[in-house]
C-alpha cells in the first residue's frame, strides 16, 4: 500500500478543536473497550487506535497510533503511520503523551466504527467523490458512529 492520503486543516478550526475535546472527553469509552479485549478468549476488535499530534519543531502533523495503553494518565502506543513531515519519528516508533493532548481515538468491531470524531467531521466536509475514495481507502468505513 502506497503513502496514505493526507488531509489538511486549519489547527485553529473551531470545529476540529470541538472533535479534539470530544475525543477526550470520551476516551473512557475507548478505554473500557480495550479493557474488554483484553480479557476476550476470541479478540472482536478490528481496530483500535488513538490519533495523536507530533511535532520535530519545525512541522508537526496528526497520526494514528496502535497498541494502546493508558496509565491513567498518559497514553501511549505505536506509530501506525510513515510521517509526511515530521522527520524525529518513524513508522513503528513508540510513543507516550497525556490524555488531554490525543486528537482522536477509535475502535471498529465487525466493520462498524466508533468514535472517529476528527475522520467524521473530516469526511463530512468531502465531496460524494472524495468520499467514495475515502470509505474505499479505509475498507468501506462509512458506518462511523
Amino acid at each position: 500500500m502506497g503513502k496514505s492520503k493526507v488531509f489538511m486543516f486549519d489547527n485553529s478550526d473551531a470545529e476540529m478543536q470541538a472533535a479534539y475535546e470530544k475525543a477526550r472527553a470520551s476516551f473512557r469509552w475507548f478505554w473500557r473497550e480495550m479493557a474488554w479485549e483484553r480479557r476476550r478468549i476470541i479478540p472482536a476488535l478490528d481496530l483500535a487506535c488513538v490519533k495523536a499530534p507530533f511535532t520535530d519543531g519545525e512541522h508537526g502533523e496528526h497520526m494514528w497510533m496502535e497498541r494502546i495503553d493508558f496509565d491513567g494518565d498518559e497514553v501511549s502506543g505505536i506509530l501506525l503511520n510513515d510521517p509526511n513531515w515530521v522527520q524525529s519519528v518513524q513508522k513503528g516508533d513508540e510513543h507516550r503523551l497525556p490524555l488531554d493532548e490525543i486528537s482522536d481515538w477509535m475502535y471498529s468491531i465487525s466493520g462498524e466504527v466508533f468514535g472517529a470524531y476528527t475522520v467524521n467531521l473530516m469526511r463530512s466536509r468531502m465531496g460524494r467523490a472524495e468520499r467514495r475514495e475515502h470509505d474505499s481507502a479505509w475498507a468501506s468505513t462509512s458506518a462511523i458512529h
